[in-house]
């Protein structure tokens, strides 16, 4: 299947993946409810899984347990397959595979992995995958720049872009990177079947000395500039999470998107 194939018909509640970024299972299943309807998936990522692991395993009471297994089930369920279990693989090829085959049995979205495990760890990934889609993450949105030269080498751009050389080469389905170098990697042709999910988006601020609102991100994008920029998933959570009225949020930064890919089919 195409990247437009897998693409088609998405709307900009559709595009938007809200994270779930909290160790409350209650808020969780909170979050779930409220926006079911209003975004298109939810990310969860190592803080509620782990979360939901060690506590049923330090539960009190075999009662105790039971009562959050039952919480846990009732997330799941309401999460109803709209999930991108971000569980950021990161292990020698064998064990990536093992954990890759446990997460294909999620009712799921997406999973990922991180690409700097190497290109025999990618593949294993991505033969293991089940029905989901095998995303890598190149460089972490919160590394700047200088980091990313002293971690690796190169700077952010050259680095993703050689990670997503691996990804395409594995026959993975996409790449997981700032939105800023979503650019960069659309303007490879070989690269445009892969999906693009990006964390770091963020709704423009009224207050123009404050311009885009960072929180702990780097290199972040509004939701109609990554749009522009090639974005097919937006990851958003503390603009919406934050928000006075986050349905509202949610349907502002739908809409933005909506206005974008009008514009974009209309150029």
């Amino acid at each position: 299947m195409t990247r437009q194939e897998k693409m088609q018909g998405k709307m900009g509640k559709d595009r938007i993946i809200f994270a779930l970024d909290t160790d409350d299972i209650d808020k969780a299943i909170g979050w779930v409810r409220k926006l079911t309807g209003h975004v298109g998936g939810f990310k969860i990522g190592f803080e509620l899984q782990q979360t939901m692991l060690v506590s049923l395993l330090v539960a009190p009471t075999w009662i105790a347990a039971s009562r959050y297994l039952v919480k846990v089930r009732e997330l799941y369920h309401l999460l109803n397959g709209q999930i991108f279990w971000d569980c950021k693989l990161d292990d020698i090829p064998k064990t990536v595979a093992g954990a890759s085959k446990a997460v294909a049995r999620l009712e799921a979205l997406m999973f990922n992995f991180h690409c700097s495990a190497g290109k025999a760890s990618i593949k294993s990934a991505v033969e293991n995958k089940g029905n989901l889609l095998a995303l890598g993450v190149t460089v972490l949105t919160t590394t700047k720049n200088q980091d990313c030269v002293s971690i690796f080498g190169s700077g952010a751009i050259l680095k993703v872009l050689q990670f997503v050389g691996y990804l395409r080469d594995a026959g993975a389905d996409g790449v997981i990177c700032s939105a800023q170098e979503a650019l960069a990697i659309r303007a490879k042709p070989e690269f445009n079947e892969l999906i693009i999910v990006a964390p770091g988006i963020r709704p423009a601020v009224k207050n123009a000395e404050d311009g885009v609102k960072q929180d702990d991100q780097e290199r972040v994008l509004t939701p109609g500039e990554a749009i522009r920029a090639g974005i097919d998933f937006p990851v958003i959570g503390r603009p919406i999470s934050e928000a006075s009225d986050p349905v509202a949020a949610a349907d502002v930064i739908a809409a933005e998107i909506d206005e974008t890919l009008e514009l974009m089919a209309a150029a």
